[in-house]
């Protein structure tokens, strides 16, 4: 029980630096764009 839990939450945290990274490399894809 308490491995499961542990990996669930590992696999979301994995997926919330997956959807950060995404978002930073946009922001500077279009801070190069503009400038």
């Amino acid at each position: 029980m308490c491995e499961t839990l542990l990996r669930s939450s590992a696999e979301e945290l994995a997926q919330e630096l997956a959807i950060q990274v995404e978002l930073v490399q946009r922001t500077r894809a279009v801070d190069t764009f503009t400038s």
